[in-house]
């Protein structure tokens, strides 16, 4: 009797142990994950580098002259210039000497308002002062300077040297000039007129004292 209900208790307490284990033969869990470590994951393909972005060319192209004029431009453009000539027609038809003369001349600018420049001259002189008429043939050179008060009136001032030709030989005379004139462009040249007065009155000059000198001329750049 003892041994059958030893064995009764072996069987109860087996049967859930047997219960719980195992069975060989049913199918594996399809919701039971994959071991990892089984096989490998598949190896990922390269992605290539994307391209260099193309080189920036860092020298701008010059630009296109703009057709817009600034006042620097026409401060350029108008820039006058350092140096003018011309030449300039002296007469004197009254009092007792007549005098036509020619004087090609150059000048330089060293302001926009003050000039200097020198001169060649030619005159050819009638003398009736006295019993006979004489006429004369001279030549000489000078120095001279113009200083604009305005755009169109000026100051003048020269220096000349002229060798005379006396009835006793050639004589140099010297002349300071003073006076003024005015000026009118006229396209790219000027056109001017000027009227001077001697104040040396050098004993050999054949003018009188104070005589207005009148003269008439044309230049570029002036």
């Amino acid at each position: 009797m003892k041994r059958l209900a030893l064995v009764f208790i072996l069987l109860m307490v087996a049967s859930p142990a047997l219960a719980q284990a195992p069975d060989s033969t049913a199918a594996p869990d399809s919701t039971v994950a994959p071991d990892t470590l089984a096989a490998p994951p598949p190896a990922a393909t390269p992605v290539a580098p994307p391209p260099p972005p193309p080189a920036v060319n860092t020298q701008t192209a010059p630009e296109p002259p703009s057709e817009i004029r600034t006042e620097q431009t026409y401060a350029k453009d108008n820039t006058p210039p350092k140096w003018y000539y011309g030449a300039t027609i002296g007469f004197n038809f009254w009092g007792d000497v007549r005098r036509f003369s020619i004087q090609p001349l150059i000048g330089r600018k060293l302001t926009p308002r003050l000039s200097i420049g020198v001169e060649l001259g030619y005159e050819h002189l009638k003398d009736t002062s006295g019993p006979t008429d004489h006429e004369y043939d001279n030549y000489g050179a000078g120095v001279f300077s113009n200083f604009k008060l305005t755009p169109r009136f000026y100051a003048h001032g020269e220096y000349d040297m002229i060798s005379y030709d006396f009835t006793n030989g050639r004589e140099l005379v010297p002349f300071l000039y003073v006076g003024g004139g005015i000026v009118q462009a006229a396209g790219r040249a000027s056109l001017y007129a000027e009227v001077l007065v001697d104040i040396l009155n050098d004993e050999d000059s054949p003018y009188n004292d104070y005589e207005p000198q009148v003269s008439i001329g044309v230049s570029v750049g002036f």
